[in-house]
Protein backbone atom coordinates (compact mmCIF):
# COMPACT_ATOMS: atom_id res chain seq x y z
CA UNK A 1 0.00 0.00 0.00
CA UNK A 2 1.39 3.36 -1.05
CA UNK A 3 0.07 6.65 0.32
CA UNK A 4 0.94 9.43 -2.12
CA UNK A 5 0.80 13.10 -1.16
CA UNK A 6 1.72 15.68 -3.75
CA UNK A 7 0.97 19.24 -4.79
CA UNK A 8 2.55 22.32 -6.31
CA UNK A 9 3.72 25.12 -4.04
CA UNK A 10 1.29 27.99 -3.55
CA UNK A 11 3.92 30.62 -4.41
CA UNK A 12 6.46 30.86 -7.22
CA UNK A 13 9.45 30.19 -4.99
CA UNK A 14 12.05 29.04 -7.54
CA UNK A 15 13.05 31.66 -10.12
CA UNK A 16 9.42 32.84 -10.26
CA UNK A 17 8.22 29.29 -10.89
CA UNK A 18 6.29 26.82 -8.78
CA UNK A 19 7.76 23.55 -7.52
CA UNK A 20 5.96 20.21 -7.29
CA UNK A 21 6.43 18.34 -4.01
CA UNK A 22 6.03 14.57 -3.62
CA UNK A 23 5.92 12.43 -0.47
CA UNK A 24 4.97 8.78 -0.08
CA UNK A 25 4.55 6.33 2.77
CA UNK A 26 4.61 2.67 1.79
CA UNK A 27 3.53 -0.34 3.82
CA UNK A 28 4.53 -3.82 2.62
CA UNK A 29 2.74 -6.83 4.10
CA UNK A 30 5.37 -9.55 4.30
CA UNK A 31 3.34 -12.07 6.32
CA UNK A 32 -0.33 -12.78 6.70
CA UNK A 33 -1.48 -11.41 10.09
CA UNK A 34 -3.27 -14.66 10.97
CA UNK A 35 0.07 -16.52 10.79
CA UNK A 36 1.70 -14.30 13.40
CA UNK A 37 -1.06 -13.98 15.97
CA UNK A 38 -2.57 -10.82 17.35
CA UNK A 39 0.31 -10.25 19.80
CA UNK A 40 2.87 -9.42 17.10
CA UNK A 41 1.07 -7.52 14.33
CA UNK A 42 4.07 -5.23 13.78
CA UNK A 43 6.08 -8.15 12.40
CA UNK A 44 3.60 -8.61 9.56
CA UNK A 45 4.59 -5.51 7.62
CA UNK A 46 7.46 -3.19 6.80
CA UNK A 47 7.07 0.57 6.39
CA UNK A 48 9.13 3.02 4.33
CA UNK A 49 8.93 6.74 3.64
CA UNK A 50 9.94 8.32 0.33
CA UNK A 51 10.62 11.95 -0.60
CA UNK A 52 10.79 12.64 -4.32
CA UNK A 53 12.95 15.21 -6.06
CA UNK A 54 11.50 18.70 -6.37
CA UNK A 55 10.39 19.41 -9.94
CA UNK A 56 9.63 22.71 -11.63
CA UNK A 57 5.99 23.04 -12.73
CA UNK A 58 6.07 23.88 -16.43
CA UNK A 59 2.43 23.08 -17.18
CA UNK A 60 -0.59 22.96 -14.90
CA UNK A 61 -2.35 20.11 -16.70
CA UNK A 62 -3.34 16.68 -15.43
CA UNK A 63 -1.06 14.95 -17.95
CA UNK A 64 1.95 17.01 -16.85
CA UNK A 65 1.17 16.36 -13.18
CA UNK A 66 0.98 12.60 -13.80
CA UNK A 67 4.38 12.70 -15.52
CA UNK A 68 5.91 14.59 -12.58
CA UNK A 69 4.51 12.08 -10.07
CA UNK A 70 6.00 9.19 -12.04
CA UNK A 71 9.40 10.94 -12.25
CA UNK A 72 9.39 11.77 -8.54
CA UNK A 73 8.37 8.25 -7.59
CA UNK A 74 11.12 6.83 -9.77
CA UNK A 75 13.68 9.22 -8.24
CA UNK A 76 13.17 7.69 -4.79
CA UNK A 77 12.75 4.07 -5.87
CA UNK A 78 9.01 3.80 -5.26
CA UNK A 79 7.28 1.06 -7.31
CA UNK A 80 4.71 2.84 -9.46
CA UNK A 81 1.57 1.51 -11.14
CA UNK A 82 2.89 1.28 -14.75
CA UNK A 83 5.40 -1.34 -13.61
CA UNK A 84 2.67 -3.22 -11.74
CA UNK A 85 0.54 -3.27 -14.89
CA UNK A 86 3.51 -4.50 -16.88
CA UNK A 87 4.24 -7.28 -14.38
CA UNK A 88 0.66 -8.54 -14.58
CA UNK A 89 0.54 -8.11 -18.39
CA UNK A 90 -2.59 -5.99 -18.11
CA UNK A 91 -3.70 -3.93 -21.14
CA UNK A 92 -3.82 -0.19 -20.56
CA UNK A 93 -7.15 1.58 -20.71
CA UNK A 94 -6.07 5.21 -20.42
CA UNK A 95 -7.21 6.15 -23.91
CA UNK A 96 -10.32 8.15 -24.64
CA UNK A 97 -12.22 5.00 -25.58
CA UNK A 98 -10.95 1.75 -23.98
CA UNK A 99 -10.46 -0.92 -26.59
CA UNK A 100 -11.48 -3.76 -24.24
CA UNK A 101 -14.43 -4.50 -22.00
CA UNK A 102 -13.31 -3.70 -18.46
CA UNK A 103 -15.73 -6.11 -16.75
CA UNK A 104 -14.76 -9.04 -18.99
CA UNK A 105 -11.06 -8.34 -18.45
CA UNK A 106 -11.45 -8.26 -14.66
CA UNK A 107 -13.38 -11.55 -14.72
CA UNK A 108 -10.69 -13.11 -16.93
CA UNK A 109 -7.96 -12.16 -14.45
CA UNK A 110 -9.99 -13.58 -11.58
CA UNK A 111 -10.46 -16.91 -13.35
CA UNK A 112 -6.79 -17.14 -14.41
CA UNK A 113 -5.49 -16.59 -10.89
CA UNK A 114 -7.95 -19.09 -9.45
CA UNK A 115 -6.96 -21.79 -11.93
CA UNK A 116 -3.21 -21.23 -11.73
CA UNK A 117 -3.11 -20.75 -7.97
CA UNK A 118 -0.75 -17.84 -8.44
CA UNK A 119 -0.34 -15.67 -5.37
CA UNK A 120 -1.78 -12.24 -5.83
CA UNK A 121 0.44 -9.21 -5.32
CA UNK A 122 -1.91 -6.34 -4.68
CA UNK A 123 -0.76 -2.74 -5.13
CA UNK A 124 -2.95 -0.05 -3.53
CA UNK A 125 -2.21 3.62 -4.24
CA UNK A 126 -3.99 6.16 -2.05
CA UNK A 127 -3.52 9.61 -3.61
CA UNK A 128 -4.15 12.62 -1.36
CA UNK A 129 -4.12 16.03 -3.05
CA UNK A 130 -6.14 19.20 -3.27
CA UNK A 131 -9.06 19.65 -5.67
CA UNK A 132 -7.20 21.78 -8.22
CA UNK A 133 -7.79 21.13 -11.90
CA UNK A 134 -4.27 19.76 -12.40
CA UNK A 135 -4.56 17.21 -9.58
CA UNK A 136 -8.12 16.22 -10.48
CA UNK A 137 -7.07 15.67 -14.08
CA UNK A 138 -4.11 13.58 -12.92
CA UNK A 139 -6.31 11.42 -10.69
CA UNK A 140 -8.74 10.81 -13.54
CA UNK A 141 -5.94 9.72 -15.87
CA UNK A 142 -4.53 7.27 -13.33
CA UNK A 143 -8.01 5.85 -12.63
CA UNK A 144 -8.49 5.13 -16.34
CA UNK A 145 -5.02 3.66 -16.61
CA UNK A 146 -5.54 1.02 -13.91
CA UNK A 147 -9.24 0.38 -14.53
CA UNK A 148 -8.63 -3.04 -16.07
CA UNK A 149 -6.25 -4.38 -13.42
CA UNK A 150 -7.81 -6.44 -10.65
CA UNK A 151 -4.71 -6.16 -8.46
CA UNK A 152 -3.90 -2.44 -8.73
CA UNK A 153 -6.20 -0.22 -6.70
CA UNK A 154 -6.29 3.56 -7.03
CA UNK A 155 -7.94 5.35 -4.10
CA UNK A 156 -8.26 9.11 -3.94
CA UNK A 157 -9.18 11.64 -1.28
CA UNK A 158 -8.97 15.39 -0.90
CA UNK A 159 -6.54 16.84 1.62
CA UNK A 160 -8.22 17.54 4.97
CA UNK A 161 -6.03 20.61 5.49
CA UNK A 162 -7.36 22.08 2.26
CA UNK A 163 -10.88 21.17 3.33
CA UNK A 164 -10.35 23.12 6.53
CA UNK A 165 -9.28 26.19 4.55
CA UNK A 166 -12.30 25.85 2.24
CA UNK A 167 -14.58 25.62 5.26
CA UNK A 168 -12.93 28.72 6.71
CA UNK A 169 -13.52 30.54 3.43
CA UNK A 170 -17.24 29.79 3.72
CA UNK A 171 -17.22 31.24 7.22
CA UNK A 172 -15.56 34.40 5.91
CA UNK A 173 -18.24 34.76 3.26
CA UNK A 174 -20.91 34.30 5.92
CA UNK A 175 -19.26 36.98 8.09
CA UNK A 176 -19.23 39.41 5.17
CA UNK A 177 -22.90 38.67 4.48
CA UNK A 178 -23.76 39.36 8.14
CA UNK A 179 -21.79 42.61 8.05
CA UNK A 180 -23.64 43.75 4.94
CA UNK A 181 -26.93 42.83 6.56
CA UNK A 182 -26.00 45.05 9.51
CA UNK A 183 -25.11 47.90 7.15
CA UNK A 184 -21.32 47.58 7.03
CA UNK A 185 -20.43 47.15 3.35
CA UNK A 186 -16.87 45.84 3.53
CA UNK A 187 -14.85 42.96 2.11
CA UNK A 188 -13.38 41.52 5.28
CA UNK A 189 -10.57 39.38 3.88
CA UNK A 190 -9.32 41.86 1.26
CA UNK A 191 -9.46 44.68 3.81
CA UNK A 192 -7.36 42.69 6.28
CA UNK A 193 -4.89 41.86 3.53
CA UNK A 194 -4.52 45.56 2.61
CA UNK A 195 -4.02 46.56 6.25
CA UNK A 196 -1.28 43.95 6.72
CA UNK A 197 0.47 44.80 3.45
CA UNK A 198 0.55 48.52 4.27
CA UNK A 199 1.64 47.80 7.85
CA UNK A 200 4.53 45.63 6.71
CA UNK A 201 5.56 48.13 4.05
CA UNK A 202 5.80 51.13 6.43
CA UNK A 203 6.37 49.17 9.62
CA UNK A 204 9.14 51.43 10.89
CA UNK A 205 7.03 54.56 10.36
CA UNK A 206 4.09 52.95 12.18
CA UNK A 207 6.28 51.98 15.12
CA UNK A 208 7.86 55.42 15.41
CA UNK A 209 4.40 57.04 15.23
CA UNK A 210 3.15 54.76 18.00
CA UNK A 211 6.10 55.77 20.19
CA UNK A 212 5.46 59.45 19.56
CA UNK A 213 1.72 59.25 20.33
CA UNK A 214 1.30 56.59 23.05
CA UNK A 215 4.82 55.97 24.30
CA UNK A 216 7.38 53.16 23.95
CA UNK A 217 5.52 50.70 26.18
CA UNK A 218 2.44 50.67 23.94
CA UNK A 219 4.58 50.63 20.78
CA UNK A 220 6.66 47.66 21.91
CA UNK A 221 3.52 45.77 22.88
CA UNK A 222 1.52 46.57 19.75
CA UNK A 223 3.48 47.75 16.71
CA UNK A 224 6.95 46.29 17.22
CA UNK A 225 5.91 43.16 15.32
CA UNK A 226 3.84 43.30 12.15
CA UNK A 227 0.80 41.00 11.93
CA UNK A 228 1.14 37.82 9.85
CA UNK A 229 0.06 37.96 6.22
CA UNK A 230 -3.26 36.80 4.86
CA UNK A 231 -2.29 34.14 2.32
CA UNK A 232 -4.58 33.58 -0.63
CA UNK A 233 -6.10 30.06 -0.70
CA UNK A 234 -4.82 29.54 2.85
CA UNK A 235 -7.90 31.20 4.25
CA UNK A 236 -7.22 30.05 7.81
CA UNK A 237 -4.28 32.45 7.94
CA UNK A 238 -6.86 35.22 8.49
CA UNK A 239 -7.38 33.99 12.06
CA UNK A 240 -3.84 34.90 13.14
CA UNK A 241 -4.12 38.28 11.44
CA UNK A 242 -7.40 39.09 13.15
CA UNK A 243 -6.11 37.86 16.52
CA UNK A 244 -3.10 40.18 16.23
CA UNK A 245 -5.32 43.17 15.41
CA UNK A 246 -7.81 42.43 18.19
CA UNK A 247 -4.99 42.38 20.75
CA UNK A 248 -3.57 45.64 19.39
CA UNK A 249 -6.24 48.04 20.75
CA UNK A 250 -7.88 48.95 17.46
CA UNK A 251 -8.83 52.52 18.37
CA UNK A 252 -5.25 53.47 19.17
CA UNK A 253 -3.88 51.62 16.13
CA UNK A 254 -6.24 53.62 13.89
CA UNK A 255 -4.85 56.88 15.32
CA UNK A 256 -1.31 55.62 14.76
CA UNK A 257 -2.06 54.75 11.14
CA UNK A 258 -3.73 58.10 10.58
CA UNK A 259 -0.51 59.83 11.60
CA UNK A 260 1.82 57.37 9.84
CA UNK A 261 0.04 57.60 6.49
CA UNK A 262 0.24 61.41 6.49
CA UNK A 263 4.03 61.39 6.86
Amino acid sequence: MHSLRCDATNAKIWHKRKLHVFEADSVYFIRWPADMGVEEPHRCFAESMFLGDLLVVNQGSGKATRSMILKQGKSCGLPMWPQALKDEAIPRTDGEEPSINIYNELMRQNVVHRLTGKKMKIHAYCQTTDAGTDQVGCKNLIAKEVACCLFVLHLTTNCFQHRGHLGYMRLLLMCEWCMRYLGAVINLYSSLAKIVNVWREIGEVVHNSAIAIFGPEFADRTTKKCPPKCVKHRWGSEFMTSAHLVKSEIDKVCKVFDVALKR
